[in-house]
């Protein structure tokens, strides 16, 4: 892949390179690699019981990630608890660049 050219649809990042090896030839029928869209990050965290009414309605979050240096801001709102028994808020970002799955971070409500 270092010696190719990859261009795209969508903004992201190599999920699956297909079984890709030097010498292959790609037509446009094939679909040898996906890209994991960067647009479609779902950002989740979980509260305690006792922050249930500060997510009464859609708030204002600020998340802060390890080697990401800006705070990210998005709008975060309460889904209804999973079978699991935890209150889970799905956040959507304004701006999702640098984040990749499973990343861990901090947030905090905007006032």
């Amino acid at each position: 892949m270092d010696q190719a050219t990859l261009y795209s649809p969508v903004d992201g990042w190599l999920n699956d390179l297909g079984g890709l090896i030097p010498g292959i030839n790609i037509t446009p029928a094939n679909n040898t690699v996906h890209v994991m869209n960067s647009d479609m990050i779902k950002t989740v965290f979980i509260i305690p019981q006792s922050d249930l009414l500060l997510f009464k309605d859609t708030r204002e979050v600020s998340l802060e990630f390890a080697g990401i240096p800006d705070k990210l801001i998005g709008t975060a709102k309460l889904v209804p608890f999973g079978k699991d028994g935890t209150f889970k808020v799905y956040a959507v970002l304004i701006a999702t660049t640098g984040l990749l799955p499973s990343m861990k971070g901090e947030v905090s409500l905007v006032d």
